[in-house]
């Protein structure tokens, strides 16, 4: 514990949630329990399409749109300066949350696992891509 208060009283800018680096814009993250300002995508070890397995926390005054398929398999989530894209079956009740601001935490399952969750919406497939000039 001591170390993780370290780590957050020397850089603002990293913290931990869970075990795991998270990377934020501005005020502390503690814990998984994000302010509801803030939403955090913390991806599967070793997922090198989000920014190299670190995971990302984010004021939702960023976020710009979100647009999705009609079966609700693929979110796509734009922020200011990126877009986040989840995919898994049945998200309809992580977009819901999304939209109202209600979800603090979105965590990449292992799609072996994510067959098993009793409410069925998981996400299997976190991808982060930088918006360029003009997108």
């Amino acid at each position: 514990m001591e170390e993780r208060r370290k780590l957050l009283d020397d850089d603002h800018e990293l913290q931990l949630i869970e075990g795991k680096a998270i990377r934020h814009r501005s005020g502390p993250v503690v814990g998984a329990n994000a302010r509801r300002d803030q939403i955090a995508f913390i991806p599967r070890s070793g997922n090198k399409a989000f920014n190299g397995g670190e995971g990302l926390s984010i004021e939702y005054h960023y976020l710009v749109k979100i647009s999705f398929l009609l079966d609700y398999s693929r979110l796509t989530i734009i922020f200011s300066d990126c877009r986040v894209i989840l995919e898994g079956p049945n998200l309809k009740p992580l977009y819901d949350r999304i939209r109202i601001h209600h979800e603090d935490l979105v965590e990449e399952a292992d799609p072996m696992h994510a067959m098993h969750d009793p409410l069925g919406c998981s996400v299997t497939c976190l991808m982060l891509e930088p918006l360029k000039e003009g997108s």
